[in-house]
């Protein structure tokens, strides 16, 4: 019993290690359905899937990545914290809402979190592309984005799912 609880601690222990460093690849896989929820990787991604948003129950997955190395050094110094992948490719009735989180000291210097917007990288790491645009807006009716300075995170509305390379950057 003491080795089980052991293993079982130095599990939580691991956990707790792997949410505290950008460092390391986190994921999370979860079957939502037409009342909608929630699936995050907490303090780092979170996605509000609103009742109604999806037809029919599918199980969602929302992975880190790291950019190749083969990605320009200009687009890759310009990304503020992890990459997202989300899978799979489906479409929603309705926009659901994904935040990205980051850290302060993540921003390179000479930029400001009201420089930060979520954007969509190229598949041949060339080219970053904003998903949306800013927008004061707390409940955009389109897909737009928002900065919540406070809680640290930029958001987007969007009605797809199914994004290779999602990420904050300047």
């Amino acid at each position: 019993m003491q080795k089980r609880l052991w293993v079982m601690l130095t599990g939580l222990c691991l956990a707790l290690v792997v949410h505290a460093s950008p460092a390391r690849d986190l994921a999370v896989t979860k079957r939502l359905g037409p009342a909608g929820g929630v699936i995050e990787i907490p303090g780092y991604v979170k996605a509000i899937i609103p009742p109604g948003a999806l037809v029919r129950e599918v199980e969602l997955s929302i992975r880190q990545i790291r950019p190749p190395a083969s990605f320009s050094p200009e687009v890759v110094k310009k990304i503020v914290g992890p990459v997202y992948s989300f899978a799979p490719e489906i479409e929603f009735s309705k926009p659901a809402e994904i935040r990205l989180y980051y850290r302060a000291k993540w921003i390179p210097s000479g930029d400001a979190e009201g420089d930060l917007g979520i954007h969509m990288l190229s598949r041949d790491g060339e080219r970053l592309s904003l998903e949306g645009s800013e927008t004061g807006n707390p409940f955009p009716e389109s897909d737009e984005q928002n900065s919540n300075v406070d809680e640290k995170y930029v958001s987007v509305l969007t009605t797809y799912w199914g994004i290779a390379r999602l990420l904050i950057a300047v």
